[in-house]
């Protein structure tokens, strides 16, 4: 990978993001898009929301004009059509649309939920290969995913930098495990997210300055799995991305679940979440950052790169890191039991 690769796509996406996430500030508490604090808030000031808009003007701009879409002498992905980049574009304008009305009005579930589902039957539809379509169990299953993990990105967006870590760990560990199949179109792009998070990630870390809000949340949620869709189909163990975002997923799925066993409103706020837990025991939130790190470089990671390599089979990959996070998550609340 050359030093202008570097500088082109994750060095210059870095600092424009900076710069548009600190126009964003400004501009959010002007017009009163900010969070304030309850009883259910892990901080403690009004802060403003929706910073994620940063992310998505850089990473939508550079879908436009760097990799110029609308001429034939731009990239194009060489396994997919080219009106299936531009669904991809289109998807993630909207997705970020409907999180952004619901940072400045909250909007009802139901609502949300029928724009989500619509925007992954219009990506399936158009960015899945051909071969696929007479699939109808998979088709149904990839719209079902792209749904979960844009709701669990907003699901555990709730402490400052967490969720944009998780994102910048999932995406360098996918490019490190598929870098030998991916088209240099889908590298670009990954390495443009990463650099475009990690500028926001700045003002975002404890305590932050700025959140993703669910323009943020919902913006990053597609595109991971929009990455990690084109990343299967180019060749890369489907088990990959299920290990990479196995932290998210061995805390949302089990909180989700016990919410809806108990027959409670599982979309609405509550502290339930390990990540809370943990937090509301006094761990605090750098450390909570720290631990996320440690268990995606330590575990993660290699148990990723492994199934990749073919050493371990996609199954057991997945079956032994989430067996063990779900172990993690189960005696988090007993560690906060006292602060309840």
């Amino acid at each position: 990978m050359s030093n202008i690769f570097l500088f082109e796509f994750f060095i210059a996406p870095f600092f424009l993001s900076i710069l548009v996430t600190v126009l964003s500030c400004v501009f959010l508490n002007k017009i009163g898009i900010v969070d304030v604090p309850n009883e259910r808030s892990l901080h403690r000031r009004i802060v403003p929301r929706g910073g994620g808009v940063s992310i998505a003007i850089v990473f939508l701009g550079y879908q436009i004009v760097f990799l110029d879409f609308f001429s034939e002498g731009g990239f194009s992905f060489s396994t997919q059509e080219q009106n299936s980049v531009l669904v991809w574009l289109i998807c993630g304008v909207f997705f970020a649309m409907i999180g952004g009305l619901d940072d400045w009005k909250p909007r009802s579930t139901v609502w949300r939920l029928a724009g989500q589902v619509f925007l992954s039957v219009l990506f399936v539809s158009f960015c899945l290969p051909s071969h696929f379509s007479s699939y109808i169990f998979f088709l149904v299953g990839t719209v079902f995913l792209i749904v979960f993990t844009v709701n669990v990105f907003n699901f555990l967006d709730g402490a400052d930098g967490y969720a944009s870590s998780q994102a910048i760990l999932f995406i360098l560990g996918y490019v490190l495990c598929g870098s030998t199949f991916f088209s240099l179109e889908l590298l670009a792009l990954s390495w443009v997210l990463a650099g475009a998070i990690f500028g926001f990630l700045l003002l975002n870390i404890h305590p932050a300055r700025i959140f993703l809000g669910d323009l943020g949340s919902y913006f990053i949620g597609f595109q991971l799995i929009a990455i990690s869709i084109f990343g299967t189909t180019e060749g890369v163990p489907i088990g990959v991305p299920f290990i990479l975002l196995s932290p998210f997923i061995c805390d949302a799925l089990p909180t989700l679940l016990k919410r809806i066993i108990k027959r409670e409103k599982w979309w609405s706020a509550h502290r339930e979440h390990a990540y809370q837990r943990f937090v509301l025991s006094g761990m605090g939130v750098r450390a909570l950052n720290l631990w996320l790190v440690v268990v995606n470089l330590c575990i993660c990671w290699p148990v990723a790169w492994l199934v990749t390599e073919g050493v371990v089979d996609s199954t057991w990959g997945i079956g032994c890191v989430y067996a063990f996070l779900i172990i993690i998550w189960y005696y988090a609340p007993k560690s906060s039991k006292n602060n309840q």
